[in-house]
């Protein structure tokens, strides 16, 4: 059986460029099912750093999940997850237990070439390895991608996935061999942003922050509150213009207001509930994210 996520496979062709990994701003965010529970976590690009005797990038972590045994949702502020580079076309992982930089992912590799995930080596050989099969690039939000479809060999099965710039895997940031494989991850890769792109994934329809509810305070930057609400929320900005956007869970442009308050009141009662990506750009081009959750 060949088992593939479509969820980045239906972007439009592109002409092929290179872009860097973890640009700044980068913001991923993955939503998690399982008989423990449910919710949603987000990595976030937090600033440099200095390992091995080269600069690498922190990449921080906060979730929030609702647990069946605790009855409770338990948020998780930002702490530290892992440290990337990008060289020679190369994603790198910093490997604490070897003081070493290992590969995560290899966007100059072509069909046929292989390589090993930075973690779970030895656990289930020769599954482990990852090998492309082909290559291409997308669009998005008029930037070209460059992306790698990966095979690894299961025991039973053959997965197959995708790596593109930017987004990285599409279950998580670490790939995972076959037989660790997150089987509970049911949805990966839910939404990206960075100071120049953003994308949401089209198939995901529901708001899991909205099942487990949502810190006001969110880890990309932005407080708005309520969350959820419903017929308006109120943003925290700092002084100047902004403008402010709304996507909604297809990637459609939705709302859109411009505002020079530190306070602005968004009216929401035309919009039907669900989950809403709202970013936010001042006149230098900044631009911070956040999910939104109307509720019925």
């Amino acid at each position: 059986m060949q088992v593939r996520n479509a969820l980045l496979s239906g972007f439009l062709p592109a002409t092929l460029s290179a872009q860097n990994w973890c640009a700044p701003g980068a913001t991923w965010n993955y939503a998690t099912q399982a008989s423990w529970g449910e919710g949603c976590y987000e990595h976030l690009y937090v600033g440099a750093t200095l390992l091995g005797g080269v600069i690498g990038q922190n990449i921080f972590t906060a979730s929030n999940f609702y647990y069946v045994d605790l009855g409770a949702v338990v948020y998780e502020p930002p702490h530290y997850y892992i440290t990337t580079r990008w060289q020679d076309d190369i994603a790198w992982w910093w490997v604490p237990d070897l003081m070493d930089w290992d590969t995560l992912y290899n966007f100059g590799a072509v069909p046929g070439d292989k390589w090993l995930p930075p973690n779970f080596v030895g656990l289930c050989p020769p599954y482990e390895w990852i090998e492309v099969v082909d290559t291409g690039s997308v669009l998005v939000s008029g930037v070209s991608l460059h992306y790698l479809d990966i095979m690894q060999a299961g025991t039973e099965d053959t997965v197959y996935s995708r790596i593109t710039e930017r987004f990285g895997w599409e279950w998580e940031i670490n790939i995972w061999p076959p037989c660790v494989g997150p089987p509970e991850i049911i949805s990966g890769l839910i939404s990206y942003s960075d100071d120049e792109i953003s994308w949401t994934n089209p198939a995901w329809t529901e708001g899991c922050f909205g099942v487990v509810g949502i810190e006001e305070q969110s880890s990309s930057g932005i407080r708005l509150f309520p969350n959820p609400g419903n017929t308006q929320f109120t943003l925290d900005l700092p002084a100047g213009p902004h403008t402010i956007t709304l996507f909604d869970a297809t990637g459609r442009l939705v709302l859109q207001q411009r505002t020079t308050d530190t306070r602005p009141v968004v009216g929401t009662e035309v919009l039907p509930a669900g989950l809403y990506r709202i970013s936010v750009s001042d006149e230098c081009g900044m631009v911070t994210g956040a999910m939104w959750v109307k509720a019925d």
